[in-house]
């Protein structure tokens, strides 16, 4: 514990009023405090305010005063949503924080002395503070001990562990554009995202060979998921369900790597979309699996002729909308010029006839033409 030393007896004077009342109304004042109650000074419990950590000293700390609630669904949500907060703003940290560690090491390369007290340092520390705050053991929430409630919480959970990894996945899929090397790591956007962001989480305080360790387990997770998005719908909920069961660890409770298996499993009707596939196209394939294995999708040669016609009404929505947008233009050039006082040549009767003048029209076709293209593509 922590000790106050007064030097003399003017500074004693000068103390606050309510410590100089501690000091002169403490149990140390009373003879025999201790001992008129059976009990000693080692019976009280001892705690460093500025070092202890309350729950390594006491696993019962946050339950203690009011019962376990780790079968509680209401627990178990609060639980996993805020167990994801904080991991997000953990990540967060980790960036300046590894920024931080990086340069300082460069700093001490060339000689010179790393300044302990910059930016960088001052960001992760309060991003750190803000994931404390929101950590599920902090705030006194009960670890989830059922199988429902595990589930409850890794749903929970799901939304802000899904989107710590987007920024990087979609981040890479940008790079399609770049040349080579852009379409290369476009084509890897899933499993080098993971990587990536697996990567910046540990960067601040991780030896070199965990931060190789993570970046590899999320480089091989992506690459899985990335497999799997590829298959239909029931095999890729199977897939995400098998990753989910072995990535909770050999260690962990028959229990948990099940729930662990039934988030994945659930994620993995999604998978698409992570992928840059929008959601009204996965809806699309969920709905014709669906179909399929109810029986309500017509035979196969009646899917052939719909495919044939679907694409001659692709042929003809694209000559229309191609033809509309030329005549379009065309129309905007005349209007102009008719503004400034200039000569123009009108509209000929044919490009009269290709102009669309229903907006409604022009909407439907381009519809029309998106939804025959994405069955042609399921």
């Amino acid at each position: 514990m922590a000790n106050t030393q007064i030097k003399d007896k003017k500074e004693y004077d000068n103390l606050n009023t309510q410590l100089k009342h501690m000091f002169e109304t403490g149990l140390h004042k009373v003879p025999n405090a201790y001992e008129s109650t059976g009990l000693d000074a080692n019976s009280f419990f001892k705690f460093d305010l500025e070092s202890d950590n309350p729950f390594e000293l006491d696993d019962k700390y946050s339950t203690r005063a009011r019962g376990d609630k780790g079968d509680s669904y209401g627990n178990a949500f609060k639980y996993g949503w805020k167990g994801s907060v904080s991991s997000v703003f953990e990540l967060l940290a980790s960036i300046p924080g590894g920024y931080d560690r990086f340069r300082d090491w460069m700093v001490e390369k060339v000689g010179a002395e790393p300044n302990p007290e910059n930016y960088a340092d001052h960001i992760r520390d309060y991003l750190k503070a803000v994931a404390k705050r929101h950590d599920p053991e902090t705030l006194g929430l009960d670890a989830p001990s059922t199988y429902g409630t595990k589930v409850a919480a890794g749903f929970a959970a799901l939304p802000l562990t899904v989107a710590q990894f987007y920024p990087a996945v979609r981040g890479l899929k940008a790079l399609g554009s770049l040349g080579k090397v852009g379409k290369a790591f476009s084509k890897r956007s899933l499993p080098g995202g993971l990587a990536a962001t697996e990567f910046l989480r540990n960067w601040d305080d991780a030896s070199g060979y965990e931060i190789a360790k993570a970046t590899a387990y999320g480089y091989g997770l992506g690459k899985v998921i990335q497999i799997a998005n590829g298959m239909q719908v029931l095999p890729r909920m199977a897939a995400f369900g098998a990753t989910g069961f072995l990535t909770a660890g050999w260690k962990a409770p028959l229990e948990d790597r099940f729930a662990a298996a039934t988030v994945f499993g659930a994620a993995g009707i999604l998978g698409p979309w992570a992928e840059g596939k929008s959601l009204k196209r996965v809806r699309t394939d969920i709905e014709l699996r669906y179909k399929q294995l109810a029986g309500e999708l017509p035979a196969r040669d009646a899917l052939v002729e719909k495919a044939d016609r679907l694409h001659t009404d692709i042929q003809e929505a694209k000559s229309l909308l191609t033809s509309h947008g030329k005549v379009s233009t065309r129309l905007e050039e005349i209007k102009k010029a008719q503004a400034e006082g200039k000569r123009y040549k009108p509209l000929t009767e044919t490009e009269k006839g290709d102009l669309i003048k229903d907006p409604n029209e022009v909407y439907n076709l381009k519809q029309k033409l998106e939804n025959s293209e994405q069955f042609l593509t399921i």
